[in-house]
């Protein structure tokens, strides 16, 4: 456990330093990584951590083995792995590099100013860090590309986002409902028709694309019809944590919010879902995710910036309490995600 808490007290102490330290006028890249670095290296030194983690290992032993063996996914981290397994490299130098590329744009992402940083460090590092880099690395690296996606969509680079949201929508579909989020709110109505032109575009340069997405989407559906929520009180944590910052940023915010309405619509209806099947969970996920970047790109609007942060600073712990809860239960059947923590070295192959 000490594994996972010594590195989260390194990375919140170094943040507050830094966010509330008047001499540092302006973070970057290098400020955010060296308070993940302890982070960092419990992620790409681990052994078989995540319940996941023996599926990559297989998929990219498959992949350098022979292209016909192991798990089928996306075909964007599918062409991932072949290009990786061209290295030569071994999958667990593979699955490290994985958590490397997420880690980078993450830092990239979340270094454009103090309030950015504070929201990685605060919200997004406990919520989602250990999981993405540890456990689902395709759905980590695939959100990590939508974080950068979502940024250039606010700076109305709309061919950026385009190119982005099809290489991390390739990577794990699930990102495509982020995509979509956001679309329809934020891009003016002329780029909304050259976006939308340029998914059909690549839909008629690739005609088996559409067929193929939607048969791997039914794979997923099919996979979750029987799996139900692991209780009653499944989705309760992850919606509190959606309600308290969408009350939040309504309160200290300016301005119409009309895109935190649709996303409040959304993690509700994802809440119900959970009552009934497993991915309700994975839907809930994808809404807390996208309000956090949200929070990330609305910044500006906030009307009482260090009051603001003080309910960030105490949903932190709300954030906290939910990864404890996700290591420490296990579902009958399943291994457990992230304990006992092991080095790569301690690990039979």
């Amino acid at each position: 456990m000490l594994y996972y808490i010594l590195p989260y007290i390194f990375l919140l102490l170094v943040t507050l330093y830094f966010y509330y330290n008047r001499q540092i006028k302006q973070i970057g890249f290098f400020h955010l990584f060296f308070a993940l670095f302890p982070a960092f290296l419990i992620a790409i030194l681990r052994g078989d951590v995540g319940t996941d983690t023996l599926n990559y290992l297989g998929f990219f032993e498959g992949k350098l083995i022979n292209p016909e063996m192991g798990e089928q996914y996306e075909p964007g981290f599918e062409l991932l792995g072949w290009i990786m397994s061209m290295t030569g490299m071994s999958p667990r130098f593979n699955v490290a590099l994985v958590a490397v590329i997420t880690t980078w744009i993450l830092c990239k992402s979340f270094s454009r100013s103090k309030p950015e940083m504070m929201l990685f460090s605060l919200l997004i590092f406990p919520m989602y860090y250990w999981d993405f880099t540890m456990n689902g690395i395709r759905y980590g690296l695939s959100f990590s590309i939508v974080t950068i996606a979502i940024d250039a969509l606010y700076r109305h680079k709309y061919l950026r986002f385009l190119i982005l949201s099809i290489i991390a929508v390739s990577i794990q579909y699930s990102a495509l409902l982020i995509v979509l989020v956001f679309l329809f709110p934020l891009v003016k109505k002329r780029y909304l028709v050259l976006i939308i032109g340029g998914f059909i575009g690549l839909l008629a340069v690739l005609p088996n694309a559409f067929e193929f997405f939607m048969t791997r989407l039914y794979d997923k559906q099919d996979a979750y019809k029987d799996l139900t929520a692991p209780s009653g009180l499944s989705g309760l944590a992850p919606l509190s944590f959606f309600l308290i910052l969408y009350v939040v940023f309504i309160v200290y915010g300016k301005g119409k919010f009309f895109l935190l309405h649709i996303l409040l619509i959304g993690e509700i209806l994802s809440f119900i879902i959970a009552r009934y099947t497993y991915a309700g969970l994975r839907l809930q996920g994808v809404f807390v995710f996208a309000i956090i970047l949200f929070a990330k790109n609305n910044y500006k609007y906030i009307d009482r910036p260090n009051r603001y942060f003080r309910y960030i600073i105490v949903l932190n712990f709300l954030a906290f309490l939910i990864f404890i809860k996700n290591i420490v239960v296990i579902v009958p059947g399943d291994r457990a995600p992230f304990l006992p923590y092991k080095f790569y070295w301690e690990e039979k192959d």
